[in-house]
């Protein structure tokens, strides 16, 4: 499962209403989810990527909110499943966040890379994984060298 062990990055989740307005009896709320992913907990945690995310709730007469999906952004793992944090698996990570992950691999600082290479070694051997480790494995090489 998603957040067990030292590599598996700890996550937190925001949410706030943008803008809510009813029609017709049934009520309309933008809502922006902020997810945030890093190494750990508390002031000196790793940062490792963040992502905003919107999408428009809506009620039915008397019923419970729900996602209006036509009217959200795309959908992923942690829009799609808000009960996610009990069900990720370290899988779901790759293939959910694997741009934010290839990002890191590219472009991320020394220590970011070293935490997502930690991470990869306790991930199945896929196709996300395999990409992730070619992109780590990369030299950048000044021309000059």
């Amino acid at each position: 499962m998603f957040g067990e062990g030292e590599s598996y990055p700890t996550f937190r989740f925001n949410s706030h209403v943008i803008s809510c307005e009813v029609k017709d009896g049934r009520i309309f709320a933008k809502v922006e989810y902020v997810f945030e992913y890093s190494d750990g907990v508390g002031e000196d945690s790793l940062a490792l990527f963040s992502k905003r995310k919107k999408a428009i709730l809506t009620t039915p007469k008397g019923g419970v909110a729900i996602t209006n999906r036509p009217q959200s952004e795309d959908t992923d793992y942690e829009s799609d499943t808000l009960n996610f944090i009990d069900s990720m698996t370290g899988n779901d990570l790759l293939k959910y966040n694997y741009r934010d992950l290839l990002n890191l691999a590219t472009r991320g600082n020394r220590t970011q890379k070293e935490w997502l290479e930690t991470y990869l070694e306790t991930c199945d051997n896929n196709a996300e994984k395999r990409r992730l480790l070619a992109a780590l494995a990369k030299k950048h090489v000044h021309p000059n060298c």
